[in-house]
């Protein structure tokens, strides 16, 4: 019999099996303040292989924007970060 998955367990795969999850995160968790999608874009663009670059060409950093604005997004609907003064920051843990 299937179940519905644990929110916890969710989260915790997201972050585990999504490239830049865990570094999109991580970098708001360093921030002193809410973080808008293209700064953490900016601070994470080293995740961004060489391949990839070569691939998405000069678009290359319009293309990590985007990538990383939804992961943002999934990871304030998996309650990990949430919308703050128009950014993203980690979400509360009171």
């Amino acid at each position: 019999m299937r179940t519905d998955p644990d929110a916890d367990a969710l989260a915790e795969a997201f972050l585990d099996r999504v490239y830049g999850a865990a570094e999109a995160l991580e970098t708001l968790r360093k921030a002193d303040e809410p973080l808008s999608s293209e700064e953490v874009a900016e601070q994470t663009e080293e995740l961004v292989s060489p391949w990839e670059r070569q691939r998405d060409g000069p678009d290359w950093p319009a293309v990590w924007a985007s990538r990383t604005a939804d992961l943002l997004g999934w990871l304030a609907l998996l309650g990990l970060a949430e919308d703050r003064d128009g950014g993203y920051a980690p979400a509360s843990t009171d």
